[in-house]
């Protein structure tokens, strides 16, 4: 009886190891995966912060090109009020402008 028991409680304590071991297993595999998953949250908010902020650089981008064609479209006007001379201008002639170095027909040269 004393073997029996011997043998028994041996067993016993071989099994409470094998499952505390496949328990301690189970919990690792979990570990990894809630680490796994929480890297990929990481990841997913590091994407989706990167295309806000192209988005944003885009959207300052378009808003640029914006106000220098409103500044362009404004010169255009300012231009065309004052007759189509610009202020800024040396030669304020309203003829046509002409290249010095380039020799024109009606000029005797």
């Amino acid at each position: 009886m004393k073997l029996y028991n011997l043998i028994s409680n041996r067993l016993g304590e071989e099994k409470r190891r094998e499952e505390k071991r496949r328990e301690e297993k189970r919990r690792e595999e979990k570990r990894r995966e809630e680490k796994r998953r929480e890297e990929k949250r990481r990841e997913e908010k590091r994407r989706e912060e990167k295309r806000r902020e192209e988005k944003r650089r885009e959207e300052k981008r378009r808003e640029e090109k914006r106000r220098e064609e409103k500044r362009r479209e404004e010169k255009r006007r300012e231009e065309k009020r004052r007759g189509g001379v610009d202020v800024g201008k040396e030669n304020r002639c309203s003829g046509p402008v002409r290249d010095p170095h380039v020799a024109h027909s009606n000029e005797g040269g």
